[in-house]
């Protein structure tokens, strides 16, 4: 049978239609993003969205993609299986991949538009973005990636909704303290923290000087935005501090990172001599939602006008309960109710809420608060 017979005889399915659990299916798509990655054993496999004009789907490939973006392909023998709770296509090291001459394929209505975003509204997960940005950070690091070594830059990027820590795979085209365009990036999440790549198919260009961004003060925001997603590098929020967990109080951490120790090591730094390290866990909350709050020893040191020396030994000098029933009554005595301004870097957490690490709490006067707070009615549903 020819080529050209066998094309003619195969049946295409739409995108749209894919079932999961299905094999050996047909498909015709445009690339709409195309990634390179290594499994947990070092080898390659690649990435992203496809679509055909009704819709776009991810997809994952265990074989070499001589393609490009844009690229209209033809494959035979995929798999159709779930991902991320929606459905991803398959394409195994057997699969049929070639080039199509139907360059009519369009892409889905999503991708037509250039997708522009604000760093205070990406989330995790989030392709194909295009930002405008300003480095306001930048060095040089070095990974190994299948036993050799790389180089890369890490840094942050801010606009006028908030900053956000990245990684760029390509070397040059940014410098410290330049605004840029920057098309074709995605984010992701590694432990908790959200950062923006920059790969060898993102395209970096300078903006004009009448169009240099321009960052706000601070980056105040409300809490139920926070918790929706956003670039989470020195957010702040207003509100009060309304529970003081009795999480709080000492653990043994690096005195490298004051990372928490399991079993004298760090996750970071190995085997180390750990320190009794302060730590107060709170709430805050404001007229939107409440996010729960960590405040490292320094900051709460200041916060609580007591040397961790102090509370430490509240703790040592009293057996058991009574010790740690006098901790908390100390720090709770000088800290719910307490109306504030934090200042810190946001934590995303897999299937729970999203918390803050404070860099800084400053005590404010209530009248200073943005926006009107909830009631007591509303702690308690309207009951009274």
């Amino acid at each position: 049978m020819s080529e050209a017979k066998s094309a003619e005889d195969t049946v295409w399915v739409p995108l749209d239609s894919l079932r999961v659990g299905e094999d050996g299916i047909n498909f015709i798509g445009r690339i709409i993003s195309l990634r390179q990655s290594l499994d947990r054993k070092g080898r390659p496999y690649f990435y992203g969205f496809v679509g055909d004009g009704n819709t776009s789907i991810p997809y994952v490939a265990f074989r070499e993609m001589p393609f490009k973006v844009g690229d209209v392909i033809e494959v035979r023998g995929a798999r159709v299986e779930e991902w991320d709770e929606e459905v991803r296509v398959a394409i195994p090291t057997r699969a049929e991949v070639r080039c199509s001459e139907r360059v009519e394929v369009a892409y889905p209505k999503v991708f037509e538009e250039e997708k522009m975003a604000k760093i205070g509204e990406i989330k995790s997960g989030d392709e194909e973005l295009t930002l405008e940005a300003v480095v306001l950070d930048m060095e040089r690091s070095q990974v190994t990636v299948r036993g050799r070594k790389r180089d890369l830059l890490k840094g942050v990027l801010g606009d006028e909704t908030g900053k956000v820590h990245f990684t760029s795979w390509r070397l040059t085209g940014l410098e410290l303290g330049g605004s840029y365009r920057i098309k074709g990036v995605y984010v992701k999440s590694y432990r908790g923290r959200m950062e923006v790549i920059i790969d060898e198919w993102s395209t970096i260009e300078p903006l004009e000087s009448e169009k240099r961004i321009k960052l706000p003060k601070s980056y105040l925001r409300n809490i139920a935005s926070i918790k929706k997603g956003g670039g989470g590098l020195d957010v702040e929020i207003e509100g009060f501090i309304s529970y003081v967990s009795p999480r709080s109080g000492f653990s043994l951490s690096c005195p490298e990172c004051e990372r928490k120790l399991k079993d004298g090591i760090c996750a970071i730094h190995g085997e180390v001599k750990g320190f009794y390290n302060l730590r107060v866990w709170v709430r805050v909350t404001d007229n939107t939602s409440t996010i729960e709050v960590l405040i490292p020893r320094v900051v709460a040191q200041k916060l609580l006008n007591l040397d961790s020396g102090e509370l430490l030994k509240v703790l040592t000098e009293s057996p058991g309960e009574v010790g740690r029933e006098e901790f908390l009554r100390i720090i709770r005595k000088k800290l719910a109710a307490l109306p504030v301004r934090v200042v810190g870097d946001v934590i995303y957490r897999e299937k729970r809420p999203a918390m803050i690490v404070a860099k800084s709490i400053q005590p404010i006067k209530w009248a200073e608060i943005k926006g009107s707070l909830p009631t007591l009615d509303d702690f308690l549903g309207g009951a009274t």
